[in-house]
């Protein structure tokens, strides 16, 4: 009997084991911050794109590193922030990752209130690694409200990798 109870043990523990790593293999994906930086965008132009944290997105644009390995960025127009993601041990039936920012609330010129948005990122073609870039600059007054930039991305149920940039007044110190 005892012999009959230690097999079922066993046996349980291992579907159990087998279950819990089909179930979480969404976990194997690693995250390594590769750049946070404040910024200054130079050129470019605004194209409407609702996925986007204000509707617009920024093309044709040059970028310099104004300071680098930061999270304290200065809510100065024509600046922002940078964030480069290197995604590793990325399954290969993960084809995206959930990504939501969270900020300070800010009102768009149609009258909407917003403080976060979610969109997907596309990781067509990974072959298991994928570096990610999000970067977001002040363009508008409306946009400058100081307080936490919270990026967090989610691979199914599983929250993969999370960075926080503090937008700080102008005057304040870096």
């Amino acid at each position: 009997m005892k012999q009959r109870n230690f097999f079922f043990i066993v046996f349980a523990s291992i579907m159990l084991s087998a279950c819990t790593s089909m179930m979480r293999s969404d976990l194997s994906v690693q995250s390594e911050v590769v750049e946070h930086s404040y910024v200054q965008k130079t050129g470019g132009r605004l194209v409407e794109d609702g996925s986007r944290v204000t509707d617009l997105l920024n093309i044709g644009y040059d970028v310099d590193v104004i300071e680098s390995n930061t999270w304290k960025v200065p809510n100065v127009l024509g600046n922002g922030f940078l964030l480069a993601v290197k995604f590793s041990r990325i399954p290969a039936d993960i084809s995206s990752f959930d990504l939501k920012v969270s900020f300070p609330e800010m009102t768009l010129p149609s009258g909407e209130k917003r403080s976060t948005v979610n969109r997907e990122i596309d990781l067509t073609g990974h072959n298991g690694e994928y570096m990610w870039v999000f970067d977001f600059y002040f363009d508008f007054a409306y946009e400058t409200n100081p307080g936490p930039w919270n990026l967090q991305v989610f691979s199914g149920d599983y929250k993969i990798h999370s960075s926080t940039f503090h937008v700080i007044e102008n005057r304040e110190k870096l």
